[in-house]
């Protein structure tokens, strides 16, 4: 497994015909969202969350410490949230449109980032 900023590329064996092939996994603070496509035989494969966390874990052994799905919450009620304040909403208008809600997807990989960083260096310091 290699990784990459916004997932990894995954090594894959079809079930239907023991082809193997290597796809890019997108990846969204440690849930998949992605299908693969067998390229010899059509079958479709898919990569679960919870193998892609395992080996992460194996990878980085900090993000098993911190507990990938309580990060994953974590960064995710932060993007949901970060523009709901009155003030930033009345700002965050382009021609009537509300741009908060669209960067929340966007943004939740530098909240996973930034959360994984404040809890190892709550670590360090303790």
């Amino acid at each position: 497994m290699r990784s990459d900023v916004l997932g990894f590329y995954v090594q894959i064996r079809c079930r239907a015909c023991d082809e193997r092939f290597e796809r890019f996994q997108p990846m969204l603070a440690g849930l998949c969202f992605a299908d693969h496509v067998c390229p010899a035989c059509g079958h479709g494969e898919a990569v679960r969350p919870e193998d892609v966390l395992a080996r992460l874990a194996e990878a980085v052994p900090e993000t098993a410490a911190l507990g990938a799905q309580a990060l994953s919450e974590a960064a995710s009620r932060v993007a949901e949230g970060w523009h709901a304040s009155p003030a930033l909403a009345a700002l965050l208008v382009h021609r009537g449109v509300p741009l908060g809600p669209p960067t929340e997807r966007e943004l939740l990989p530098l909240f996973v980032r930034g959360l994984q960083r404040a809890h190892a260096a709550r670590g360090r310091d303790a």
